[in-house]
Order: C-alpha cells, then structure tokens, then sequence
C-alpha cells in the first residue's frame, strides 16, 4: 500500500482530473457563452424583423382599410349619381316623349283636318255636279223647246244685247 498521497495514484488521477476541468472551464464557458449569445443576438434579430414585419403588415392593413373605405365612398358617390343622372334622363327622356307625341297628334290632326277639307270639297263639287245634271235632265224634261227660246229671249233682253 502506498504510504504517502503524492504517490498515490489516484490523488493524481483526482488532480489531474480537477485541473483539466478547471482549465476547460473557463473555454467551455467561453464557448456556451459566445454560442448562447450568438443564438440570443439571432433571436432577437428575428425578433426585430418580425417586429418590422408586424409593423409593416399593420401599416399595409392600414392602407388597405383606408383604401377599402376611399372605394366605398367612391361606390356610394357612383351610385348616388347614377341615381341623380337616372332621375334626370327619365325626366329628359319623358319630356322628349311628350314633345314628341304633342308634334305627332298636332301633325295627324292637320291630316285629318285636310283630309276633311278634302271630302267637304268633293262632296261639294259632287253635289254641284249632281245639282248640275238633275237641273239639266228637269229642264230637259219639264221645259218645251218654246218656253226655252223664251227664256233665252228675255235673258238677252236683260243684258241688253
């Protein structure tokens, strides 16, 4: 057995073992260290692009809001004139009808009012034709030949011919 610690194999073992892990600490903490901090400057620069990320997507959803609503104004603002243009075309539209219709009654009653004109015209010269040949075929008929140079007669003696 071994008398003294200095000889003693595993007291050096021991040391040996003590000493290797305090000289690695200090690396081995070095290194979990800077690897815990680049992954901690990783998270937080993720974290800050996803933070302007985020505050980019909100300003875009702000824009797109304030968009959605300019368009609906917009449509609101279509429709309400196409309302106001739809009640003044109709009106327009009535009023050219009406003209319209007010010419075409004035011209067919000028038609008409000709058409009568017409027929009270050749219903006239029938009834003067007629008057004409009725008198002519009574005179004929009632009236001898004597009595016709006796109006003839009395007829120059009035002009004095």
């Amino acid at each position: 057995m071994p008398t003294s610690i200095l000889e003693d194999s595993t007291f050096w073992v021991a040391s040996s073992f003590i000493i290797f892990i305090l000289l690695t600490i200090k690396p081995l903490k070095e290194f979990f260290n800077n690897s815990l901090e680049n992954k901690i400057n990783s998270i937080t620069k993720e974290i800050d692009e996803s933070s302007d990320l985020k505050d980019q997507s909100i300003k875009l959803l702000e824009e797109m809001k304030k968009k959605q609503k300019d368009s609906d104004i917009l449509v609101n603002k279509i429709i309400e004139d196409s309302k106001t243009n739809t009640v003044q075309y109709e009106k327009e539209l009535k009023q050219r009808l009406k003209s319209t219709l007010e010419k075409r009654e004035k011209n067919f009653q000028q038609r008409i009012n000709n058409e009568i004109f017409k027929a009270e015209q050749d219903i006239k010269e029938l009834i003067i034709l007629t008057s004409i040949y009725v008198t002519q075929k009574r005179i004929e008929k009632n009236i001898s030949t004597s009595d016709n140079n006796n109006i003839i007669l009395n007829s120059l003696k009035k002009i004095n011919f």
